[in-house]
């Protein structure tokens, strides 16, 4: 936890540390052990159990399950809520994806997250699991003791994971434009039987009509909110630890940042007006097959001054409203092939009040998402 923030400037690098779009951390100064992300890493792990539960009497579980890209990373948010159907007793669950869905696509499990929702406490959970006979990659979700239920009762938990790996691009030469091909779980691979599945897929602005490829009896849905493509689907009745993916396409003029980060340095400074100016200086090297002009940015809604630069100097940008998020797009000086490094300094600012609060006479404390506005999985 940061302490006694002074006007001087404060710089924080972020040194080997693969970031995701929904960890919210305390950054802390350099030296101090911190709540970052390495390539697995989980928070409150319990290590490795001794068993496992491969089902629950009289329990069963409805999931609202929303997936959505940032840059090349998937945001899974399930909110799970566990109902008994008779006298139950329930200590601890498997959580997690298909084994066999993971090793084929390369995917990689850069953080996993389990709450309370009506507490809002962080649930403990076991190191990383490969369970092959189940198909299982994934976690034992250790509820705060055993929970006894009644007949009608039930338990509301929430569930994040981020995901590298699942997204591949590539430019179409008859069409111009580039085609995007995601691998999604549908189901949460779980000893937990699975009552009713609501799920949604999120794509990125300005895409085409999405198309699913899902497996026989997978009814899927494309529609439009907010501005965005979604494809949906309903569920109910799925058993223990079923293993369901789909594919799903679509097209875009441009294509979603699709770049490798060896190198990520964060600053962070006070001004003298009370605001925070965010300062990333990234190394990027292009995954796209074919030629990018364009790229965008996320970053927070309240995000004002932002600007970007290349080592030649100031680049074109636009800015819009996506969501809850601000879009930034990028106009490079030239063109980025596959494979080539791009230099690039985003820099913004944000209110003073939003991130620090006062603790004492002289002490502050500067709480901001560690990944908060970053693009991109970052090596080093």
């Amino acid at each position: 936890m940061l302490k006694r923030l002074t006007s001087a400037a404060l710089l924080l690098a972020f040194l080997a540390l693969v970031l995701a779009p929904v960890v919210h951390a305390v950054l802390q100064p350099p030296g101090t052990e911190g709540a970052g992300i390495g390539t697995g890493w989980c928070s409150s792990s319990l290590g490795q159990p001794a068993e496992f539960p491969l089902e629950h009497v009289n329990i069963t579980a409805d999931v609202s399950r929303v997936v959505l890209l940032n840059y090349t990373l998937l945001i899974i948010k399930d909110n799970v809520t566990l109902a008994a159907e008779g006298e139950a007793r329930i200590s601890s669950f498997l959580y997690g994806l298909p084994l066999g869905w993971a090793e084929e696509n390369g995917v990689e499990l850069l953080y996993f997250s389990a709450r309370n929702l009506a507490e809002g406490v962080e649930l403990e959970h076991s190191d990383k699991l490969r369970l092959g006979d189940l198909d299982f990659w994934g976690f034992l979700i250790s509820l705060p003791g055993t929970v006894e239920l009644r007949k009608g009762d039930e338990v509301e938990l929430s569930v994040e994971m981020v995901l590298n790996g699942t997204l591949s691009v590539a430019y179409r030469a008859s069409t111009r434009d580039f085609e995007h091909r995601l691998q999604v779980p549908v189901y949460p691979c779980s000893s937990l039987k699975l009552r009713h599945v609501d799920f949604k897929a999120i794509m990125p602005p300005k895409t085409t009509v999405p198309r699913a490829e899902a497996p026989e009896g997978v009814e899927t849905k494309a529609k439009k909110e907010g501005g965005c493509w979604c494809i949906t689907h309903e569920a109910a009745g799925i058993e223990e630890f079923t293993a369901t993916s789909m594919e799903i396409t679509f097209t875009r003029a441009n294509p979603v940042s699709f770049f490798r980060c060896p190198s990520l340095v964060r600053e962070i400074s006070l001004t003298s007006f009370g605001r925070l100016t965010i300062t990333d200086h990234y190394e990027l090297l292009s995954r796209v097959d074919g030629d990018v002009r364009k790229l965008y940015l996320y970053l927070p809604a309240e995000a004002e001054n932002v600007r970007a630069e290349d080592p030649m100097g100031e680049l074109k940008i636009s800015t819009r409203r996506s969501g809850e998020l601000q879009e930034v797009e990028v106009t490079l000086r030239g063109v980025v092939k596959m494979g080539e490094l791009l230099k690039l300094t985003v820099s913004y600012e944000l209110l003073w009040e939003e991130h620090v609060s006062r603790k004492g006479l002289s002490d502050y404390e500067l709480r901001i998402a560690a990944s908060e506005g970053v693009s991109w999985p970052t090596a080093h």
